[in-house]
């Protein structure tokens, strides 16, 4: 097979683009046994679930906690599960150990002693609801300070409690000895068929591959795909039955664009990982949501490491102006321009024109000109950030070609897409370019294994970059599930790919994650259009804005 040419298509790349301590003391009950694995949940230990997981009684009463003295805020912000896990056993973090508060560990027959002298003896159901809302052990020591004491009622409390007692012996929703559940959300009906499809081919053919070789750890890979709607609330409740009527362990390579934040949300509520989506919208914001795991950056990184190139070669520019797209998503990243410029500006001890961005929005695919009051005084030393369409891009190349003007101009490769390439020398010489990837990325084993894989499949040489993207989640998914061993369950997993550094995909920039990182490749690369041969060059500045 003749391997794709893949540079014609590196657009798409893009679009691939402190909490609670439950019981900082042992916490431990005498006398009542847990339940027997693999048994489903009753409405009380439901409710304690819920109350666990996301600090919140889904009757919509507002449970407040409080750390210390401090002021009461809502536990929806400290819940348990955010220090202790799902499985009850605690992650170490800014430098606090949660303790392991799954029931076994709670009813060891014995006095628990803390490095730090304080000593307690076990736990039952009334001293635990004792350190849960009043924050002591049963020796009637205080507890960690990181410790919440959270404001339950009578019934929160038993529930809570209750659920404890169940905490690491659930079932584990898509997984059993023989058979590992999974799910790919294709673009959405009546959209993009041909490019769902190839992902599909891709996916089945890997994952078949896999399954063939013996699986993982003996499980065979089942792979379930949804065509969900259009719109975003109808897609995010059609996503919510597909997870449940196919019980579903994770998503990998799936399609988000449209319904980003909706179906990002949606994953964090059912607690299921996704990996490697489809959008040019990673969270960036903190609290991270810990069930997704990006490969490459968004565009707000990719315009921070844009102006942080941009800021070190242009230090003092003479204006600074953000062109975006109006009624689109575009708002968010202009601001994180004008956020960044500042940022640099701090950084550098200076105040230039990076720290007064002039922020601008036209119609979206329909930028015609620059008014007259905002050309004038503009000179070559103008920096112009443009987030806008290929056709819109190239009006403003035209626009600037006819007034004789040379500013530096920044753009995103998956918007401007080859309208740097259709321009003047001068001009393009003075343009700098974010791409999340380029080919050299891509190492000839990987490029190989692919070639096997879509040997054939006829939609592959048009939607080769999509389907790589797809790989490097496939890749990067079965991974984390070597890693997580047998003994597999959501929070095993997502450790797994939390301790991944540097490592190489083959098919994208080398990828680390952490407890607060979710974006592997959190940077971009910068480059200038090679006019000699009108085309993108291959490798350019790898950029990691702070």
């Amino acid at each position: 097979m003749i391997r794709p040419k893949l540079s014609i298509s590196l657009g798409l790349l893009s679009v691939f683009a402190a909490g609670a301590l439950l019981v900082a003391g042992m916490l431990l009950a005498v006398g009542v046994g847990a339940q027997e694995p693999g048994l489903e949940l009753n409405a009380q230990e439901e409710l304690g679930k819920h109350i666990y997981t996301h600090g919140e009684n889904p009757s919509g009463r507002e449970i407040t906690a409080s750390l210390g003295e401090g002021a009461e805020v809502a536990a929806a912000l400290l819940p348990c599960a955010s220090c202790h896990g799902e499985d009850g056993r605690g992650r170490p973090e800014g430098g606090v150990n949660p303790s392991d508060v799954t029931w076994k560990a709670l009813t060891r027959p014995y006095n628990t002693r803390h490095p730090s002298g304080r000593e307690h003896p076990p736990y039952n159901e009334s001293t635990l609801k004792i350190a849960l809302t009043l924050g002591r052990d049963p020796g009637g020591n205080d507890l960690h300070v990181a410790m919440p004491r959270y404001r339950l009622n009578v019934d929160e409390a038993n529930a809570l409690v209750a659920y404890l007692k169940r905490l690491g012996t659930e079932s584990q929703p898509g997984v059993d000895d023989e058979e590992l559940r999974l799910g790919v959300l294709l673009p959405p009906e009546g959209h993009y068929g041909d490019l769902g499809n190839a992902v599909r081919n891709l996916v089945s053919a890997r994952l078949q591959q896999t399954n063939d070789q013996g699986g993982v750890y003996h499980r065979q890979l089942k792979v379930f795909y949804l065509r969900p709607p259009v719109d975003a609330v109808e897609r995010r409740k059609a996503v919510a039955d597909f997870l449940k009527e196919n019980d579903i362990f994770a998503l990998a390579a799936s399609f988000l664009v449209g319904a980003d934040a909706e179906l990002a949300a949606l994953a964090n509520e059912e607690r299921v990982p996704v990996v490697g989506p489809f959008t040019a919208r990673p969270q960036v914001d903190f609290p991270l949501n810990r069930h997704v795991f990006y490969v490459l950056a968004g565009y707000e990184i990719q315009v921070r490491a844009l102006v942080t190139r941009a800021a070190a070669q242009t230090p003092e520019p003479s204006r600074v102006l953000v062109l975006y797209a109006s009624g689109s998503d575009l708002e968010k990243v202009a601001e994180a321009v004008v956020d960044q410029g500042r940022q640099n500006d701090v950084e550098s001890g200076t105040e230039t024109a990076w720290s007064g961005v002039l922020s601008l929005h036209f119609p979206p695919g329909a930028f015609r000109s620059i008014s007259d009051e905002l050309i004038a005084g503009f000179n070559d030393n103008d920096v112009i950030v443009f987030l806008g369409s290929e056709g819109d891009a190239k009006m403003l190349y035209a626009q600037a070609s006819d007034l004789g003007w040379r500013p530096k101009v920044l753009l995103l490769q998956a918007l401007s897409g080859k309208a740097p390439l259709n321009v003047g020398r001068d001009l393009a010489e003075r343009t700098s370019i974010a791409f999340p990837s380029l080919p050299n990325d891509y190492n000839p084993r990987s490029l190989a294994a692919y070639d096997e894989l879509t040997v054939s499949d006829p939609l592959a040489k048009r939607y080769a970059v999509v389907q790589l993207g797809a790989l490097a989640a496939l890749e990067l998914l079965i991974e984390g599930l070597q890693r997580a061993g047998r003994d597999l369950n959501t929070e095993v997993f997502i450790k797994s790919l939390e301790e991944l550094y540097n490592w190489e995909s083959g098919l994208a920039p080398p990828l680390t994650y952490g407890p607060n990182q979710r974006i592997g490749a959190a940077g971009a690369y910068i480059v200038s259009p090679d006019m000699g041969r009108r085309r993108y060059p291959e490798e350019g500045a790898w950029i990691v804005p702070r």
